[in-house]
């Protein structure tokens, strides 16, 4: 199940953040399809020829299971200071690759670490962007299934995204001040909603564990 948000408002920008309840439907997929084809056309139509062939070695190698071109790439998106163009399309390649992939648990690990390296970057603007990057990454803390099989580590990915989501909250909760509260009040309303599953249940604890102790103690105690 992939999870959404709604509407925050910065007092310091124009940009507004969306954080959502959790939504599933058919119609929505084929209108994502949709505009995933477009941005694949905007890409070929706006961007110069270097960049196109930047997008799709990175979004190549996200896609692999070769983890030194993993972290080759990683780095690249966390330093390099000329990706500014290829922003709004990277970030849209993770919100839309995680909607359809919701059990490759490789894939979506490998996203998360994409997420991170464009919101840890020193030399990007990422503000714009963060009502699009905060629903795939929320779907990685709490969805329902985020894997094929059982016996698989989604665990771990809800562990990484728990993290990357304070990592959010830290550097961005003066731009947004109702951001952490918002994250908070979801993360409290899926544990305890009796309907939802042990794997949603465990995302929102560990969830709710890296905002603090206070947070902890007010919400779990």
């Amino acid at each position: 199940t992939y999870v959404e948000f709604h509407r925050l408002h910065s007092p310091h920008t124009e940009h507004p953040l969306d954080i959502t309840d959790e939504g599933d439907d058919g119609n929505e997929n084929e209108v994502k399809e949709a505009e995933k084809h477009h941005i694949k056309q905007t890409v070929k139509h706006v961007l110069s020829k270097e960049q196109q062939m930047y997008y799709e070695r990175v979004t190549d190698a996200i896609k692999s299971s070769n983890q030194a071109l993993h972290h080759r790439i990683l780095h690249s998106l966390a330093n390099d200071p000329g990706l500014h163009q290829l922003l709004p399309y990277l970030v849209q390649f993770i919100a839309d690759e995680v909607i359809h992939n919701l059990k490759e648990l490789r894939l979506l690990l490998s996203l998360m670490r994409m997420a991170d390296a464009l919101i840890t970057s020193r030399h990007l603007t990422i503000e714009p962007y963060l009502h699009q990057l905060m629903p795939p990454i929320m779907t990685c803390l709490v969805g329902r299934h985020l894997c094929k099989y059982a016996y698989e580590n989604h665990w771990a990915l809800r562990d990484y995204t728990a993290r990357l989501i304070k990592t959010v909250c830290n550097r961005f909760g003066k731009t947004y001040p109702d951001l952490q509260p918002r994250v908070t009040r979801q993360l409290l309303n899926a544990f305890i909603d009796p309907t939802k599953p042990l794997t949603t249940h465990y995302g929102a604890i560990v969830g709710l564990a890296v905002m603090g102790d206070e947070v902890v103690e007010v919400t779990l105690l």
